[in-house]
């Protein structure tokens, strides 16, 4: 939002420079930027995979473990020597992979029994978004194939070779705030220098408004390169499990701290357009005028409330949140292909083609951003020059300088590790708060009573209705509950 507009708000009105700046500010575009996702695939040292007894022996143990989570419908431990201990999740498989084994919110590693052919690894591990932009892209990397050796080692299995099969580069930012605008359909071909032949919009209707929030040139199966910009304030809402973000956009500075306080509620009321409800939340907080306040919290407080409302009343009170986008390149195996990526190990290990390939992270981007695609100045004093003499457009030029994010203060990497851990708590509460309500709703003829005392009746009358197979099943997913937070870290003793 531009401070003309903000500076119109009624909450700007009523408060002082300060309270504006301490609220409001963020730097303007700006740009963060990361290796998003990572599959790469494992290849085991041995004469035929199909027929090799130690391989037998592996999937005997996969296959006990596998049936076990699909009857319990819950995740089953498997090679708890190896970093405290993975999991082998129910129904979780890929195309010909049908067994997996994983490391809670690093990695997942699929494996097949019988590959189509010698020149298809049995092994594909895929690094999950979370611990690539926490921990580090190398040491994700080394964790995971660490991991697997020692499984593999258990059965006197080597790893011959590691190989890319997908790489995704993203760049959050705070640049683009109307795809409507920013990506006009008669202007795509002008605006842009690549060698894609598809391009797609999706949009949405809300309200009384109409917008954009996915764009895409190329095709999503292609195995060579897809690029994407899409709304990744709304996936994070909605998805649930990547609200670290919101910590690490505000520590970046490319979110505001209001930003923060409206997306933190909207994760936990799950979904995107509840953002108004919290800005109304926010003005109800700090605003001056008590009539307002009032109007806001009897809407607050009815669950009859249309959605709709809180998006008009929101209008003028406070600024809208600050969108942040992503510009994401999704990159396969013909992409690297064709491309000669320098041995820059100096040794022999299996992992030295992965390691070449990060040490020309740089490179590739800047292959990438040029060679692949460029946006670029296509209006003004250059409407009629031809395209390939413009230059590059100003976002383009700071997404092409952003340096991706490594975090090496472990204090950083602790905190968004708990805003994880409080956001997510917060959520499950909430969505316990709806369930009980909505199951006394069952039992109660009226809605009399707002009492501490009528939540308390509403408890025992459901404590009162559990069968000895619903408490069974209620310790079943608590217990299970409480291991997966250990797993991750996330159990505390909160006693102060």
């Amino acid at each position: 939002m531009d401070i003309k507009t903000l500076k119109n708000t009624r909450i700007c009105k009523e408060k002082d420079e300060n309270f504006c700046d301490e609220w409001f500010k963020y730097t303007r575009a700006s740009f963060i930027s990361h290796v998003d996702t990572l599959y790469f695939m494992v290849k085991p040292k041995c004469a035929d995979w199909r027929e090799d007894e130690r391989k037998q022996k592996l999937f005997k143990v996969l296959q006990q473990k596998s049936d076990a989570a699909n009857a319990s419908h819950e995740r089953v431990p498997i090679f708890t020597d190896v970093y405290g201990g993975l999991e082998v999740e129910p129904f979780m498989g890929l195309k010909m992979y049908s067994f997996n084994f994983a490391l809670a919110d690093s990695f997942n590693v699929f494996i097949c029994e019988f590959p189509p052919n010698d020149k298809t690894p049995p092994v594909m591990v895929q690094l999950r978004s979370q611990t690539l932009w926490i921990n580090g892209l190398r040491k994700s990397f080394d964790t995971a194939c660490e991991c697997v050796e020692k499984v593999f080692g258990h059965f006197d299995i080597e790893i011959e070779d590691i190989t890319e099969n997908r790489i995704d580069y993203a760049f959050h930012t705070n640049y683009i705030q109307d795809f409507m605008s920013y990506f006009p359909e008669k202007k795509l071909k002008e605006m842009q220098i690549s060698n894609f032949e598809r391009w797609h919009k999706e949009g949405y209707f809300y309200q009384d408004d109409v917008g954009c929030d996915y764009f895409t040139l190329g095709r999503r199966k292609s195995n060579n390169v897809f690029f994407r910009v899409y709304n990744k304030t709304q996936e994070v809402i909605e998805k649930g499990y990547k609200q670290f973000f919101i910590a690490m956009w505000l520590e970046q500075g490319i979110i505001s701290k209001f930003d923060e306080f409206v997306l933190s509620r909207a994760f936990n009321y799950g979904t995107y357009f509840s953002k108004d409800k919290a800005r109304c939340e926010f003005y109800y907080r700090y605003g001056n005028d008590f009539e307002i306040k009032r109007e806001i919290m009897s809407k607050l407080s009815s669950p009859e409330t249309p959605a709709g409302w809180f998006t008009d009343r929101a209008k003028g009170l406070v600024p809208d949140i600050t969108m942040i986008c992503n510009v994401e390149f999704q990159t396969k195996r013909k992409f690297y292909d064709r491309l000669t990526i320098p041995d820059v190990t100096g040794g022999e290990t299996c992992r030295k083609r992965m390691y070449s390939l990060f040490e020309q992270l740089h490179p590739l981007i800047q292959f990438l951003t040029h060679d692949t695609v460029r946006f670029i100045k296509y209006k003004g004093k250059y409407a009629n020059v031809p395209r390939l003499e413009c230059p590059d457009a100003d976002w383009w030029n700071r997404l092409r300088k952003t340096k991706p994010l490594e975090y090496t203060d472990e204090w950083v990497i602790d905190y968004f590790r708990e805003y994880q851990y409080k956001l997510d708590k917060e959520r499950q509460k909430q969505m316990s708060i709806n369930k009980m309500a909505r199951m006394a709703a069952y039992d109660k003829s009226d809605g009399d009573g707002d009492s501490a005392l009528t939540i308390l009746n509403d408890t025992m009358e459901f404590l009162s209705s559990l069968n000895d197979n619903d408490i069974r099943k209620y310790f079943k997913v608590r217990n299970s509950a409480v291991k997966d937070l250990k797993r991750k870290g996330g159990v505390r003793n909160e006693t102060k």
